[in-house]
This record gives structure tokens, C-alpha cells and sequence, in this order.
């Protein structure tokens, strides 16, 4: 592509690109000096560190390319000034208006008459100041501060928020346009394809678990902790070789594996919980390393906890039983050098063990970089792979800012993600850490995929399902009931488990009533009122229970659980 990241660059990342390409369409027609549709201030809602610096980027060259002067395009961060100055800042000051108005003073309408106003922050207005701007977007006219003068000025605003709609003025929040950009954990693919973009060199060295680490992360902090988490990892690379890096993306895995943060302080990335996540499995007698052999092949791989040092070293063993004899030079150095160590010694908490313990996370992430293509995993994508130096995007619409394509690599790497976490009963776009939370989701919905059915068909050969579903639910599964993939995966789990322990790991509700519950009524308050209307329409009991289709005595029973009155409906018995 050739983008050059020294100079400031944008690019849209995929999970990104339907929300940017809408705000680009709804800006284009906007910020014409007579729209045709969209005729209403812009305003972009999202976390704090989402991007919308990009989005605001996209709109200054489109006012530009409209013949916009530079001068008249005024950005302005609201979250800086008090109720008082903010109102000043925006509207401008007659001299005494206020301790320190010392002279006349235009406002930022002034300044950006004919031209484009960007508030960001805009949520941090206070309440009367939300109340004069909105009368200036309605009208076009303000006041100074301390003036009775009307003035007016002709202009486009676009705010930037990451308040929830709590924090405005009604009629404030509905002037605007609202473009929602989702955070990182509602599309984690662009963690990876981030990193593929700008670093290049750090991405070609990541490992199965690396990914699967960076997936399930929930990255609070949004992109602004991905540039932070990156840089964590190129200082720790820094101090590993000596101050050398490891910057060539052609080294691939003969450079030194990646280091991910390990202080808590730095990065709640350090919280990951997959290494506790898989010994729960390995606890249960889960077949972890069917699992991961799987998982590998799509670039993924659940991480052994390298502070269980006992099971560490059994966990090689199994792996070297595995494998054939016909072992590259490079993966029997490794397995030698892990045998060679005393882990009888190896504790994590005990700082004069640091590097032997650094020494081992090193190479295990190289070995099993190694096992994988020893295996037969067409996989030599994180050894190898140049991350699209010579591709172009899908349409460069404006100067410096990329729309990224999306590669069949990493979109694999994501369905396999996705497929894993069906597998869990976790939500993939939840807002938590996946695998530390003790929480279900089950979405019905069918197969989206042919490669997503080939996992699971995986998963079903090696009697994984059952397995996971046994994990969740804390119980022994007998059916040996097998997907049919024409059916929603919720219905199956379903079929594997008993209306009671479907209920259990769903938190106790029963998806089927939950729509009920909606409006404060449960099932049986449904049947309460529908018989009770059925009763009072035809008179009679009989007539009653024809129309309900039941049985009488049927009926008649289940008028005694629903606590009818014997009373109230035996008169109407015949």
C-alpha cells in the first residue's frame, strides 16, 4: 500500500468502515452550502479513544474540497472551559461583561462564519449553554455575553460526545444527527489488522496465543490502549534484545518472540484470564489439546499457564509423544534446552528467577510456532507473511486516510474466534474480558458461515461440544445428539441439555419467556388472561376448551393450577 506512518495517516480499519462510509455520505451532502437531504449539526458518539479524531479528519477535507478557507474550520474542546467561559469561548464577549472583560471579544461562530465549527466534547456543555447553541442552530443568531445585540452567522457543526443521552438536553440531543462508532469490543478483529498495518514487524511475530490473548481482551481504553499496548510491547522488546529491537518484518520468528505486558499498572491486558480459563478446562477433564490443535490451523491457540511449572513441563512431554520423528533441527534445540531446566526452581513470584522465567515464556512461544508447522498447519502466516506492503486499499477517498481491505487470513482467524466463544456460550462482542466472565449468552442464530460449520464439524469429531457444554453446565450430558447445522445453534444446546440446566447457565431465564417479562408477565399470567378471555366469550367451559384446544378434563385441570375459582366458571359447566 505504501502508506507512510511517519506522517500523519488515517486509516479505517474493517470493523470500521460501514459507520465511516455513512458519515462520509451524510457529511458530503451536509457541509454543501444548500443540502438536499441532510440538513441537521452531525454529532459522532463514541467511547473515549474509539476514533473519532478520523471522523472529524474526513469531514475537514471535505469542507476544504468545497472551497472552505482553512481559517474558517474551528475546532474547539469544550471539555476545557467552565459554563461561563464555554458560552464566552462560542458566542463571544462585550468588554465588562464579566471580571476580566477587559475588551470586545468575537466568539468561535464569529471566527467560523461561512465555515465549519467542530466541538468536541460537546456532552461537557452545561445545560443553558446547550440551550443558547440550540437556538442558534434553529435560528442562526446569537448574543454575546453581556450584549442585547443579535448577531448572526452562517455555519456547519459537527460535536463529538462520549456521554450517553442522559447528559444532554432533550431537544439538544434530537437536533443532531447521531453517527454511533462501536468500540473495539464489538468488532476485536481490528486489534489484529491494526497491528498488521502500522506494525507490521510486531505482527508477524505474534504467536496462536498472542492472537487469541488480543481477541478476548476487551480493550476498554479502545484504540487509544492498542497504541499504548503496542508500545508496551516494543519497549519490552527493546529491553529483551539489549536495545537492539527487533524491528525487521522479514525475520518473522528467527527474531526473538514478542513479549506481551506483563505489570498490571501498565495495561489491564495483563488481567488476561485464558491461562486460569485453561486450567479450569484441564480441571475438568477437558481435551485441551484436541482443542488447540484445531485452533491452530486457523491461527489460534489457548495459552498453557507458565506459572503452573509442574504441568508445564507434562504438557511437553505430551507434546513430544505427538509428533513424529521427523523433527526439525530447529524444534528438537528447543524441547532439549526446556528439558535441560530445573523447574523445580522456576517460581514467577520470586524475582531472582525472572529471566529463567523469561527464558521459558520465550521458547515456548517459538516452539509452538515451530510445532505448528511441523504439524502440517499451512500456518507459516505469523512466520512469514509481509502484511500487504504491495495490496491497495479498497478507495482512497481523501488524502492520507486508507480504508484497509480486509485479508481471508485474518477474517479466517475471526471466524474461528467467533466459532470458539459459540463453543463457551460466550458473546464474542461482549463488553467484558471473554473468558474471565462468568456470564452465558446464547445467540439463535444459524451457521453464518462454511468455515464456521467446518469447525464445528471439528469440534463434533473430537467430541468437543459435549465436552464444552459439560464444562458450562456442571454436569454429565448422556445424549449423544448431533448438530444437524439446519437448525440454530441455541436449539441444539437445548436439545443437549434439560430445560433446568438450560436455564441454570443462562442465568436462571428461560430464553423463550424473556419477551414476556418485558411487559411484567410470565407464562402462566399469559394462559391466566387468555383463558379468562376464552371463558367470559363462549360461557361454557366446553365451548371453552374446544376453542383453547384441549381436552375438558385437561382444561379443567389446568384451570385449578392457574387458581380459578371453582365458583366463578361452575355454573358454565354444561
Amino acid at each position: 500500500m505504501g502508506i507512510d506512518f511517519k506522517e500523519k495517516a488515517w486509516i479505517v480499519l474493517p470493523g470500521q468502515q460501514g459507520v465511516f462510509c455513512e458519515f462520509t455520505t451524510i457529511a458530503k451532502d451536509y457541509l454543501l452550502k444548500n443540502p438536499l437531504y441532510h440538513k441537521t449539526p452531525i454529532l459522532v458518539i463514541g467511547d473515549s479513544g474509539v476514533g473519532k479524531s478520523l471522523f472529524l479528519e474526513a469531514a475537514t477535507q471535505i469542507a476544504l474540497s468545497y472551497g472552505v478557507s482553512p481559517k474558517s474550520i474551528v475546532r474547539l474542546n469544550c471539555a476545557s472551559f467552565t459554563s461561563q467561559i464555554a458560552e464566552s469561548e462560542i458566542f463571544g464577549h462585550i468588554k465588562g461583561a464579566f471580571t476580566g472583560a477587559t475588551r470586545d471579544k468575537e466568539g468561535i461562530v464569529k471566527v467560523a462564519d461561512g465555515g465549519l465549527l467542530i466541538l468536541d466534547e460537546i456532552g461537557e456543555l452545561s445545560e443553558e449553554v446547550q440551550a443558547k447553541l440550540l437556538i442558534f442552530i434553529e435560528e442562526g443568531r446569537y448574543r454575546r455575553v453581556g450584549s442585547n445585540k443579535l448577531e448572526s452567522a452562517n455555519l456547519k457543526i459537527i460535536g463529538t460526545t462520549n456521554k450517553t443521552q442522559k447528559s444532554f438536553r432533550p431537544d439538544f440531543w434530537f437536533r443532531f444527527f447521531p453517527i454511533f462508532i462501536p468500540p473495539v469490543h464489538e468488532r476485536r478483529l481490528d486489534v489484529l489488522y491494526f497491528i498488521a498495518y502500522k506494525h507490521p514487524d510486531i505482527f508477524c511475530r505474534l504467536t496462536p496465543q498472542h492472537a487469541l490473548t488480543l481477541l478476548s481482551y476487551n480493550w476498554p481504553g479502545n484504540v487509544r490502549e492498542i497504541e499504548r499496548v503496542i508500545s508496551l510491547i516494543m519497549l519490552e522488546d527493546s529491553l529483551v534484545s539489549g536495545g537492539q529491537g527487533n524491528s525487521g518484518a522479514g525475520k518473522g520468528m528467527d527474531s526473538n518472540p514478542l513479549c506481551l505486558p506483563s505489570d498490571k499498572r501498565q495495561t489491564l491486558l495483563s488481567f488476561s484470564s485464558l491461562c486460569d480459563f485453561n486450567v479450569k478446562l484441564a480441571g475438568n477433564g477437558f481435551d485441551v489439546n484436541s482443542l488447540n490443535k484445531i485452533l491452530l490451523k486457523y491461527g489460534l491457540s489457548i495459552p498453557f499457564p507458565l506459572s503452573l511449572s509442574g504441568d508445564l513441563y507434562d504438557f511437553y512431554k505430551q507434546i513430544k509423544m505427538l509428533i513424529n520423528d521427523n523433527l526439525d533441527t530447529l524444534i528438537e534445540e528447543c524441547l532439549n534446552k526446556l528439558d535441560d531446566i530445573d523447574y523445580s526452581e522456576l517460581n514467577y513470584e520470586q524475582t531472582t528467577q525472572k529471566k529463567t522465567y523469561e527464558f521459558v515464556m520465550l521458547n515456548q512461544a517459538n516452539f509452538l510456532a515451530n510445532y505448528e508447522q511441523a504439524q502440517g498447519c499451512k500456518c507459516n502466516y505469523y512466520k512469514s507473511i509481509v502484511v500487504w506492503r504491495d495490496s491497495s486499499c479498497v478507495e482512497q477517498l481523501f488524502e492520507k486516510i486508507f480504508l484497509i481491505n480486509t485479508m481471508d487470513k485474518i477474517e479466517n482467524v475471526g471466524i474461528c474466534f467467533d466459532s470458539l466463544c459459540r463453543l463457551f456460550l460466550k458473546n464474542p462482542r461482549a463488553a467484558k474480558d471473554i473468558f474471565s466472565s462468568h456470564e452465558h449468552s446464547i445467540a439463535d442464530t444459524c451457521w453464518t458461515s462454511s468455515l464456521e460449520r467446518n469447525i464445528f464439524e471439528k469440534f463434533y469429531k473430537k467430541n468437543l461440544v459435549k465436552q464444552a457444554l459439560e464444562f458450562v453446565a456442571g454436569v454429565k450430558i448422556a445424549t449423544k445428539y448431533e448438530c444437524a447445522f439446519n437448525e440454530s445453534w441455541e436449539m441444539h444446546v437445548k436439545q443437549m441439555l434439560t430445560d433446568d440446566e438450560f436455564n441454570m447457565i443462562m442465568g436462571g431465564k428461560d430464553v423463550n419467556r424473556m419477551d414476556f417479562e418485558l411487559f411484567g408477565l410470565n407464562e402462566d399470567d399469559l394462559l391466566r388472561e387468555y383463558y379468562k378471555y376464552l371463558i367470559d366469550k363462549y360461557k361454557t367451559k366446553l365451548k371453552a376448551a374446544e376453542h383453547a384446544g384441549v381436552n375438558y378434563s385437561t382444561f379443567r385441570s389446568k384451570l385449578d393450577s392457574l387458581g380459578f375459582s371453582r365458583r366463578k366458571y361452575e355454573r358454565g359447566n354444561k
